[in-house]
């Protein structure tokens, strides 16, 4: 009995396990975006992991068609303001230094959110794309956090380069 109990236990886990593998998974996906009262339309692609040990902070590479422009959303979401300023990515040790102008900063049930969204080069993001190591290091006045680009984020990332590229690509929402 304990020995089917254990195997019962053990197989829970395993499938949490691969729950969670898959929903990271699909949390770097390519989305398209809808407005529900002028229809119009973006993607939107997840670069960074959520994590604790960033404070559920990531960035996300942004297309908008209708202006054929590209933008970098960063959020910042923990326990301490970092009064973000500037973020800083380094793609094969070379950095690039954009700044933080305007950010969205609240307080509520003593967690932090802080954001903004910062104008991007298509020629960026494709090295961003291509590189086998890439960091983003979010910056201010009272701290910093460090987010690595993972491989499902720089498959999303191809994906959104891509739309960009044909201006109409079917993608699942």
């Amino acid at each position: 009995m304990r020995a089917c109990i254990k195997k019962i236990l053990l197989l829970s886990f395993a499938a949490l396990f691969l729950m969670s593998c898959i929903t990271a998974y699909e949390a770097n996906r390519l989305k398209k975006n809808v407005d529900e009262f002028d229809g119009s339309t973006w993607y939107t692609a997840k670069l960074t992991a959520l994590g604790w040990s960033t404070g559920n902070s990531y960035v996300e590479a942004v297309y908008y068609p209708s202006g054929d422009r590209y933008s970098l959303y960063v959020r910042y979401h923990g326990n301490d303001w970092i009064f973000m300023d500037h973020i800083e990515i380094s793609i094969y040790q070379t950095i690039k230094r954009l700044p933080i102008d305007d950010p969205s900063r609240k307080a509520s049930g003593g967690v932090v959110y802080e954001r903004d969204e910062i104008p991007i080069s298509r020629d960026v993001l494709e090295r961003i794309a291509s590189a086998e190591d890439v960091k983003f290091r979010v910056s201010g006045s009272d701290g910093r956090v460090i987010l690595n680009v993972n491989k499902a984020g720089q498959e999303a990332l191809q994906e959104l380069l891509s739309v960009g590229e044909q201006k109409q690509t079917p993608v699942t929402e």
